[in-house]
């Protein structure tokens, strides 16, 4: 195994390790400053801090709270809450790891069809248009264009500010790092006309990484592939398969949603595999692959790639959903 693997595996082991003992204590997790008062809000939503601690780290840190899973943004490296509308959503969130651009579930009862809306956080006022999805929502490598579906035989794509998208007559399964759609086909993965992945066993997912690789997803494992060839294998235990994962930007790790309330993490580069689960109810990944944030009970945790326990962060929020922006 490479370096780089054994450093992602002692990140995973470290983050996991840490929110398993958080949850067998009161106290909070291994946080770098002294604890924040909290700042005065109206009756019946969160408590939210204006500033939290400083991650020496890129990017900004979106997460729903635990109280209506409002939208809350803050730019990590110098710990500041910015400023956003005061959204009330359906408790998911959907990505890309670099771009203004993100999409959100709104309110409602469970329904085959989720209501989203898409929303540029540069301009969080300018409305980008409301949709409805029966599988989430992918947004290119830029976030400047959005793909869902409505079911199998029916997907659309939308460049984020027109007002209309495009219909397809296919379910999208992922974006290409140039942009174009891929679609999962009996015999392996389709660009447009060409078959770019021929597979023996069928697809459930793909996605291709920030460093070029392609991670395909089958029910039972996960291949990454480099330069069109195999070069990592993972096999899936029962307990996570045809769960939502949420990939490392250069496919090097995942992170499932496990049993009720547990997150799994795997390591996928040098085909390390599981390294450990935790109480957590979300996760998300620095746009660099270096930090991995975790929502527990208590608290997010943040940590880096080959750090240790003092060297991750304790955010006193808690949260739903996150979301981590380059």
């Amino acid at each position: 195994m490479k370096a780089r693997d054994l450093l992602l595996a002692a990140l995973l082991l470290v983050l996991l390790g840490l929110a398993a003992a958080d949850a067998l204590r009161d106290g909070g997790g291994s946080d770098t400053s002294a604890s924040l008062a909290p700042t005065t809000t109206e009756a019946g939503r969160a408590e939210i801090p204006s500033r939290f601690p400083r991650v020496p780290a890129r990017g900004r840190l979106v997460f729903l709270d635990d109280v209506g899973c409002r939208l809350h943004e803050v730019q990590v490296s110098t710990g500041e809450a910015l400023e956003v509308p005061p959204l009330e959503t359906g408790c998911e969130l959907w990505s890309a790891a670099h771009g203004e651009r993100i999409a959100y579930a709104l309110p409602g009862e469970p329904a085959p069809l989720q209501p989203f809306r898409f929303l540029d956080l540069s301009f969080p006022l300018r409305p980008l248009g409301g949709f409805a999805t029966s599988a989430g929502v992918l947004l290119s490598q830029d976030g400047l264009t959005g793909a869902w579906c409505e079911g199998p035989d029916r997907g659309f794509v939308l460049e984020l500010g027109d007002e209309e998208p495009d219909e397809l007559d296919a379910c999208p399964a992922a974006f290409t790092p140039d942009g174009a759609l891929a679609f999962i086909v009996p015999r392996g993965l389709r660009v447009g006309d060409r078959l770019v992945v021929r597979t023996r066993d069928l697809l459930v997912g793909a996605l291709w990484g920030s460093d070029g690789s392609l991670l395909l997803r089958y029910r039972n494992r996960v291949e990454r592939l480099v330069g069109g060839r195999v070069r990592d294998r993972v096999r899936l235990p029962a307990r996570v398969r045809d769960r939502p994962a949420t990939f490392a930007p250069n496919t090097c790790g995942a992170i499932f949603p496990g049993r009720e309330g547990e997150l799994v993490g795997f390591d996928i580069c040098g085909g390390g595999g599981m390294v450990g689960s935790a109480q957590a109810l979300a996760a998300a990944w620095s746009p660099d692959s270096d930090w991995i944030a975790l929502a527990q009970e208590d608290g997010i945790l943040i940590g880096r790639i080959g750090g240790s326990e003092q060297a991750t962060t304790h955010w006193p929020v808690r949260a739903r959903a996150l979301a981590w922006l380059g």
